[in-house]
C-alpha cells in the first residue's frame, strides 16, 4: 500500500463556460486570502477522488525541518503507521496543516465533494456571481459548507463553519497520509521556495 501521488489537473471543459467571465485561479487565491488567511492554495487536483484546490498552512520552521530530514513524501503506509503508532526521535515531521478545500465545481458535484472533506478542514464552494437557489444554498448551510461568490472581493453567501466539522474524529494515521499526499502536490507545484525564504 502506498500514499497517492497527487497531480495538478486542468479545469474540466464542462466548467469553462461557467467560469468564462472571470479568472478562476485568481478568484481562488483571493477567496483563500479572505477566508483562510495565511494559508497557501495548492493547484487544482483530485484529492480522495474529489476535484478541489487544497489549502494548507506551511509553517516555515516545519518545512525547513522536513526539507533537511527527508524532503520526499513518505510513500509507504506501513512506515507512516509505525511513525504514528510509535513515534521516534528523528522521524520526519509533517510539514503542513490542512486548512481547507475550495471547490470551483458546479453546485451538485461541489456539495458532494466538500461534504466528504469537512472532516479535514474548512470546506468552501466558490462560484461565479450567478443566480443562486435558496434550497441549494440551504443544502450547503446544513452541511456547514461555506459558499462564496466572486466579485472584486469574495462575497460570502453562506458562512458555513470556519474549521473542520465540529466533533470530527479523523484517525491520526489517515490524517498523516493525507498530509503526505498534499506534501507531494506542494513539492510538485513548487510552492515551497516562497515559504522557505520567509
Amino acid at each position: 500500500m502506498t500514499v497517492e501521488q497527487l497531480r495538478t489537473v486542468a479545469l474540466p471543459r464542462r466548467l469553462h463556460r461557467w467560469w468564462s467571465t472571470t479568472d478562476v485561479t485568481g478568484d481562488v487565491r483571493r477567496c483563500a486570502e479572505v477566508l483562510l488567511p495565511g494559508a497557501v492554495v495548492l493547484p487544482l487536483t483530485r484529492f480522495t477522488g474529489r476535484l478541489v484546490h487544497p489549502v494548507v498552512v506551511l509553517p516555515a520552521d516545519l518545512v525547513g525541518q522536513r526539507l533537511e530530514q527527508r524532503p520526499e513524501p513518505i510513500w509507504d503506509r506501513r512506515v507512516l503507521e509505525q511513525m504514528v503508532d510509535e513515534p521516534a526521535r528523528g522521524d520526519p515531521v509533517s510539514p503542513l496543516r490542512i486548512a481547507g478545500f475550495i471547490s470551483v465545481d458546479k453546485p451538485v458535484p461541489a456539495l458532494a465533494a466538500l461534504a466528504g472533506l469537512r472532516v479535514l478542514g474548512r470546506a468552501i464552494h466558490l462560484r461565479p456571481a450567478v443566480d443562486t437557489d435558496a434550497v441549494e444554498l440551504r443544502s450547503f448551510e446544513l452541511r456547514g459548507i461555506t459558499v462564496a461568490q466572486t466579485t472584486n472581493e469574495p462575497m460570502v453567501v453562506v458562512p458555513g463553519h470556519s474549521t473542520r466539522a465540529p466533533g470530527s474524529r479523523y484517525d491520526s494515521f489517515w490524517n498523516r497520509v493525507r498530509e503526505e499526499e498534499l506534501w507531494s502536490l506542494a513539492l510538485a507545484a513548487g510552492v515551497l521556495d516562497e515559504v522557505v525564504q520567509r
